[in-house]
C-alpha cells in the first residue's frame, strides 16, 4: 500500500525550541512507520522564543520541509525589544513588570486576533495551496498554539475540500493568562471567541492532549475529538541513564549536593510558591539538607522567582542554569535528586504539562504543586512523586523532600503505566485516527476543482 500524505502546517519548526516544537517533531519522527508522509509548512525565519538547533537532526530524511516568508508584525517594535528581537509569548510575559513599555508591549500581544503571527497568514496560504497541488495531500493536519496554523488549515481545507484535523496542546480563547490579565479589549475578545468557535466547526476533527481540555472545547462544537497525550520519546533516554547517587533506589544521597530541577519556562502563575512554603518548614527545623540543597531552574529563572527566594533568606540555594539542547536536559533530569512540576495558580485548562512524560520516564522523584485533575492522576498511577496543592501553606511536601534526602523514598517500577506515553506508541493513535478520517471523507479533489488563490 502507498503512503498516504499529511500536509502539517505548524509555526514552529526546528530550529526553533522549546514545549511547543516537540509534539508536532516526534509525530512526524514516526508516522513514516505507519504509512503517512508528513509534508512540513512553516514560516522561515520566525520569531522563535528560544531555539535549539540539535532538533533539526529529528527531522526525519524521507521528511520534506517548505517555508513561506514570515510576515513578521514585531518589526515595527523591534527597537522596542530586549536583544533577541522577539516577544516571548503571552504566557510567559513577565507580569510583574509594570514599566510603561512592558504594558504597551503587553497590550501590543494581547489584542492582536488571535495571535501576533498571523503575519505569516499571508504567505502561507498561497504556499500550501502550491503544496496541495503539487504533493497530492489526503489530509491536512495543524496544531496550536499559535491558533494561526488552524485559521491557515481551514483556509486551505475549504479552497481544496481535503479533510483537516486541528491539534490543540493549549486552549484557545480559556488560556490563563487571557483571563488574569484583563487588558484584553471587550471587541477582541468578542471577536476572538467567535472566530474560534466558526474555526472549530470547520474542522473534520479535533485532537485535544488532555481529556480536561478536551470538555473545554466540546462545549464549543460538535466536531468529534480524540484525546492524544504528549509523551517521551525513547530514543531520547537510550544514553544517559541517571547516575545519580540519590534515593531513587531507596539509598540515601551520597553526593555533595542534593538538587532539585525545574526545566523549562516558568511564567508568574507558575511561581513555585508552595515550594518556598516546604523550604521555610526545613529552614524552621535548621534541617542539613538546606546546607547541600540546590534548587536549580534551567532554562528561566525570571525576577520574580529570584526575589521569591531572597525574600525567604535562601537565596544561597537558587541556582540558574541556562537553556540546554533536548538532549543534555534529559541526561540532566536522569541525575538530579528530585524533579520539580509547577502547575498553574488556580487553573481549570486541562493541562498536563507536557514535562510531567519525560519526568515520568527519567524515573526520579517528582514533586509537583498545583496540578490540575488529570496530571495529578497520571502522576498517581505512576508511583513517580508527590502532589502538593499550588501554595502548600502547611508546607507538607517537606516531607516528602525529606524522605527522597533520607532515601525512604523509592520510586515506583511500574512501567506498564509509563511506556504507553511513548511517543512511538502516540503517533500509532494518530495515524489510526488519519486513516479513519481519510476513510470517512472524500480525501482529494481533482485539481481541476481546486480554486484558485
Amino acid at each position: 500500500m502507498n503512503p498516504k500524505n499529511v500536509l502539517f502546517v505548524t509555526y514552529y519548526w526546528p530550529p526553533a525550541g522549546g514545549a511547543a516544537v516537540n509534539r508536532t517533531l516526534k509525530f512526524q519522527k514516526y508516522l513514516h512507520q505507519y504509512g503517512w508522509n508528513p509534508i512540513i509548512l512553516t514560516v522561515k525565519d520566525g520569531d522563535y522564543p528560544s531555539e535549539d538547533p540539535s532538533l533539526l537532526h529529528e527531522v526525519d530524511s524521507g521528511t520534506h520541509v517548505f517555508t513561506s516568508k514570515n510576515v513578521s508584525l514585531f518589526a515595527p517594535i523591534r527597537p522596542f525589544l530586549r536583544k533577541g528581537g522577539y516577544l516571548k509569548p503571552r504566557a510567559f510575559a513577565n507580569s510583574t513588570d509594570q514599566s510603561l513599555k512592558t504594558r504597551i508591549l503587553r497590550f501590543f500581544k494581547f489584542n492582536i486576533i488571535p495571535d501576533t503571527r498571523i503575519g505569516w497568514r499571508l504567505t502561507a496560504v498561497k504556499k500550501g495551496m502550491e503544496l496541495i497541488q503539487s504533493q497530492n495531500i489526503h489530509l491536512i493536519y495543524s496544531t496550536s498554539p499559535p491558533q494561526t496554523n488552524h485559521i491557515i488549515a481551514s483556509v486551505l481545507s475549504r479552497r481544496s475540500g481535503i479533510p483537516w484535523v486541528g491539534d490543540f496542546r493549549d486552549p484557545w480563547s480559556d488560556q490563563f493568562w487571557l483571563k488574569e490579565q484583563k487588558i484584553r479589549l471587550p471587541i477582541a475578545d468578542d471577536f476572538d471567541r467567535k472566530l474560534e468557535r466558526k474555526t472549530l466547526n470547520r474542522m473534520t476533527h479535533i485532537v485535544s492532549n488532555s481529556p480536561g481540555l478536551k470538555e473545554i472545547l466540546q462545549e464549543k462544537t460538535d466536531v468529534p475529538i480524540s484525546v492524544i497525550f504528549n509523551g517521551f520519546d525513547e530514543e531520547l533516554f537510550k544514553t544517559g541513564e541517571s547516575t545519580s547517587d540519590s534515593s531513587a533506589d531507596g539509598s540515601p544521597s551520597s553526593k555533595s549536593e542534593f538538587t532539585m530541577l525545574f526545566a523549562g519556562s516558568v511564567s508568574y502563575q507558575h511561581r513555585p510558591a508552595g515550594l518556598i512554603e516546604a523550604l521555610n518548614v526545613l529552614k524552621k527545623e535548621k534541617h542539613p539538607l538546606l546546607d547541600v540543597l540546590k534548587v536549580q531552574f534551567m532554562g528561566s529563572l525570571p525576577s520574580f522567582v529570584a526575589e521569591m527566594f531572597e525574600k525567604a533568606g535562601l537565596t544561597k540555594n537558587l541556582e540558574f542554569l541556562p537553556f540546554r539542547p533536548m538532549n543534555e536536559a534529559i541526561q540532566a533530569m536522569q541525575q538530579t535528586d528530585i524533579l520539580l512540576l509547577l502547575g498553574v495558580e488556580n487553573s481549570t485548562m486541562g493541562v498536563i504539562p507536557s514535562k510531567l512524560f519525560e519526568y515520568l520516564r527519567c524515573y526520579r522523584p517528582v514533586l509537583a504543586y498545583g496540578l490540575e485533575k488529570d496530571a495529578r492522576e497520571i502522576l498517581e498511577e505512576s508511583g513517580a512523586g508527590y502532589h502538593a496543592d499550588f501554595y502548600d501553606l502547611d508546607g507538607n511536601s517537606a516531607e516528602f523532600i525529606k524522605k527522597v534526602y533520607e532515601g525512604r523514598f523509592q520510586v515506583s517500577d511500574n512501567q506498564e503505566s509509563i511506556q504507553k506515553y511513548d511517543r512511538k506508541v502516540l503517533t500509532g493513535q494518530l495515524a489510526a485516527l488519519f486513516n479513519q478520517v481519510v476513510e470517512s471523507k472524500v480525501a482529494s479533489v481533482p485539481k481541476n476543482n481546486v480554486k484558485s488563490i
